[in-house]
């Protein structure tokens, strides 16, 4: 389930907004130019499957998003506790950092926290 929480950047006691409802959370995701999304795969896979399996479930859903934003490449990750790089991987998501380019996030399983700063708050954005 996806949580948005938003504070002002000056004052983040009391939070401006706090919802885990979707078209709530695509709205103000909008207003600072944040595309939100839920996808369904369009054939089952097993848990275990391979990154073909799963490029192919979403397919659609892909290539729409590369032809909108003209992306030119994608790719798979399957972050899990004994992933060879995980601590390598972790250290870097967990340092604050900004993008310059759009960057698309899609997750299967498993979780994530964004926190964008935009428009004087935060938005603290479980995924």
């Amino acid at each position: 389930m996806t949580h948005l929480t938003i504070f002002n950047e000056a004052d983040g006691k009391a939070p401006v907004l706090d919802t885990r409802d979707t078209a709530a959370i695509t709205d103000a995701l909008a207003h600072i130019g944040v595309a939100f999304e839920r996808w369904t795969a369009t054939t089952a896979f097993a848990a275990d499957a391979d990154d073909k399996a799963i490029l192919t479930a979403y397919d659609a859903d892909i290539r729409r998003l590369t032809e909108q934003g003209g992306y030119k490449s994608f790719d798979v990750i399957r972050m899990t506790p004994d992933h060879p790089k995980r601590e390598e991987l972790r250290a870097k998501f967990l340092d604050e950092h900004i993008h310059e380019d759009d960057e698309v996030r899609f997750f299967v399983e498993g979780s994530g926290m964004f926190y964008l700063h935009a428009g004087g708050r935060v938005h603290m954005l479980l995924c």
